[in-house]
């Protein structure tokens, strides 16, 4: 496979990887805000067309946030460990958000669960980055010199 086959087929793969935890973030996200106060509101047969737009919601938003980010962090820090950590803060970050500033629909703005959670996912990235690159400049400093 050419070079750039194999750059497609990874931004495919981190598209799909993206897509699948943005929709577990965006699920995880609901019942972070609405499980503590009302657990059985999230279990309701009426409430699966609700979470079944929110879960896609959050695989688009995945799908595009995750090749850009994670092609950033992917020399440096494994798949998994980014993955997990930007679904954390993503979760996090998007239910301090609507905690903070409740979705209101009468008001044009954008939600503060949307600029929670993309607040986590970009602190997470970096916190990631950092911290591995201090990693790097500590082991360096260790290794003895040739």
């Amino acid at each position: 496979m050419a070079r750039s086959g194999r750059i497609i087929a990874v931004t495919l793969g981190l598209v799909a990887a993206g897509a699948i935890v943005g929709a577990a973030s965006a699920i995880g996200i609901v019942v972070a805000v609405v499980g503590p106060n009302n657990p059985a509101d999230v279990l309701r047969p009426s409430s699966s067309a609700l979470l079944a737009t929110i879960a896609a919601f959050g695989a688009l938003a995945g799908g595009l946030i995750a090749p850009t980010i994670l092609w950033g962090l992917l020399r440096r820090v494994a798949l998994g460990r980014a993955l997990a950590w930007i679904a954390a803060a993503a979760v996090v970050g998007g239910a301090l958000g609507e905690r903070v500033h409740p979705l209101n629909p009468y008001v044009r703005e954008v939600p503060a669960v949307l600029i929670g959670s993309l607040t986590g996912v970009v602190m997470a990235s970096l916190m990631l980055r950092l911290r591995q690159t201090l990693d790097e400049r500590r082991a360096g400093a260790r290794a003895p010199a040739a």
